[in-house]
């Protein structure tokens, strides 16, 4: 796959001890986006055509441009301002545009009535530390909550994608299903761009994420997985419900009820 989707890093002094190799290993929310750009266009069956969507922050820290050019995807057209802006298209006709436009999804293909959106989040793969084991938490839960919020339309397939680490694959197996039952499906990201689906119960059924269907374990030295506080920033909102994922303590209770505080623009999107 690729060996250029992570970004090596010298770690701050308070986390010297905590990474493996004395370096960070940063896989950036535009390398997450690309990644599964890409799987996409290996997985779903004459797709051609897909668009990425980072903000400015993104572009800061990946050259997308760069990394499509090394791919074989040479710039044919411009979109917006920055350099990176415009379509990509490689030489079997297959194209990636990159849409330096938030709203939209990070990731989007169409394809007839089919439609594929995915949210996406980066993060350190290889940091033991509190601080970066509950960003990773925290990107899971808020990309999750960012399609709850969105509209589900007729054949739209959504997509929650983060890198892969012990501590998103425990979280992930224990959201999968409350995410299955609202047309959400949890994708995790190594650092060589390997996607791996994770099953609902038993065998995943998505041909998209099909392929690893044991879902391994993670190997002994990635990140162990560490509880995180609450917070009730909207795009944080999920991390409370996500604690209610476990099986119900009390059989007499069929309902549970996770409550945050409300703004009415966040009560006008998810209602």
């Amino acid at each position: 796959m690729f060996d250029d989707l992570i970004q090596h890093r010298d770690p701050p002094p308070n986390r010297v001890g905590s990474c493996t190799d004395g370096r960070e290993q940063h896989l950036t929310e535009g390398a997450v986006q690309l990644a599964f750009a890409m799987h996409l266009l290996r997985t779903v069956p004459g797709l051609f055509a897909v668009s990425v969507h980072p903000d400015g922050e993104h572009l800061k820290h990946f050259d997308f441009r760069a990394w499509l050019e090394a791919r074989g995807f040479a710039q044919t057209t411009s979109i917006g301002t920055t350099a990176c802006g415009g379509t990509y298209t490689a030489a079997d006709g297959r194209t990636v545009t990159v849409n330096p436009k938030s709203g939209l999804g990070d990731v989007v293909a169409r394809m007839g009535d089919a439609v594929y959106v995915a949210e996406c989040r980066g993060g350190v793969i290889n940091s033991r530390h509190a601080g970066q084991l509950s960003r990773l938490r925290r990107g899971l839960c808020e990309v999750v909550g960012l399609l709850l919020a969105s509209p589900n339309e007729k054949g739209r397939r959504q997509f929650a994608v983060v890198p892969r680490t012990l501590t998103t694959e425990t979280l992930a197996a224990r959201m999968a299903h409350r995410a299955g039952e609202a047309g959400i499906e949890i994708a995790l990201v190594d650092g060589r761009g390997n996607v791996t689906g994770v099953p609902v119960a038993g065998p995943s059924d998505s041909a998209i994420l099909r392929g690893n269907e044991d879902f391994p374990r993670t190997r002994k030295n990635e990140s162990p997985v560490s509880p995180t506080g609450p917070s009730f920033s909207y795009a944080s909102h999920l991390r409370g419900w996500c604690r209610l994922q476990d099986s119900n303590p009390c059989p007499l209770i069929t309902k549970q009820v996770f409550l945050v505080p409300a703004r009415p623009k966040d009560v006008a999107r998810l209602s």
